[in-house]
């Protein structure tokens, strides 16, 4: 009985490294998903209420904002301390404008990063998203 809890733990002390590399990148995977999907709801919301909405890169997550009032009309964070634990979060630019017509003021790139490996989440002025390595 010993013996097989014995070898039952080498296997899972052999195992965990490559279970905990594939969990993180399955998170950062998750939260470019879940990025790419809000940011299409910022494209809705604009039409929707046929105003602007602004999408735009704060500390550890991102916001959609209405831009005749203001107003903060959505708010994710997906930073370190969330469910996806994403280490760093880059925007270019920081914000962009949607238009009830389903076009933005420009294009934008998100880089998701934790512990080296990569999700790029793209826009482009047209409003199509997409996610790449």
């Amino acid at each position: 009985m010993i013996t097989v809890l014995a070898i039952v733990a080498i296997v899972a002390a052999f195992g965990y490294p490559r279970l905990a590399a594939q969990l993180q990148r399955t998170r950062v995977h998750q939260a470019a998903r879940v990025l790419a999907a809000d940011i299409e709801v910022a494209a809705s919301l604009a039409a929707r209420d046929q105003r602007p909405m602004i999408f735009e890169g704060v500390a550890n997550g991102y916001r959609i904002r209405d831009r005749t009032t203001g107003a903060v009309r959505f708010r994710r964070t997906i930073g370190p301390g969330t469910e996806f634990g994403v280490r760093a979060l880059h925007f270019e630019p920081t914000s962009v404008e949607f238009f009830p017509s389903g076009m933005t003021s420009s294009p934008m790139w998100v880089r998701l990063t934790n512990s080296g490996y990569t999700r790029q989440v793209q826009l482009s002025r047209a409003g199509f998203v997409r996610v790449t390595p």
